[in-house]
């Protein structure tokens, strides 16, 4: 088994799967707020932020990370569960809704 499929806390185990899904820096993958850069379905995710030491940066490494990508059918059903009935804030977020760092 790899480490990721070892790795026991699911919301850490799901960042790592959106950001191998989507070829995403992991200051990306933090960086996504639900109802600023999810789809509806949670099919595309837009990127034009990052989150670096718990801090949203509003910006990208460069001009051409300023992108939207299609997850797979299978990750999208993944990340709606994870999400939940939640309709805001950061995806992967602490108790006190700032991302994760």
């Amino acid at each position: 088994m790899t480490g990721l499929a070892k790795y026991h806390r699911p919301r850490e185990q799901m960042a790592f799967i959106v950001s191998a899904a989507a070829g995403l820096r992991i200051g990306e993958t933090l960086g996504i707020e639900i109802d600023k850069h999810l789809s509806a379905d949670c099919s595309t995710i837009s990127i034009d932020q990052k989150a670096r030491r718990g801090r949203v940066e509003n910006r990208v490494k460069t001009r051409s990370a300023k992108r939207q990508v299609d997850l797979h059918s299978d990750v999208a059903k993944l990340l709606k569960g994870v999400i939940g009935t939640r309709t805001s804030g950061f995806l992967f977020q602490t108790e006190n809704g700032t991302p994760l760092s």
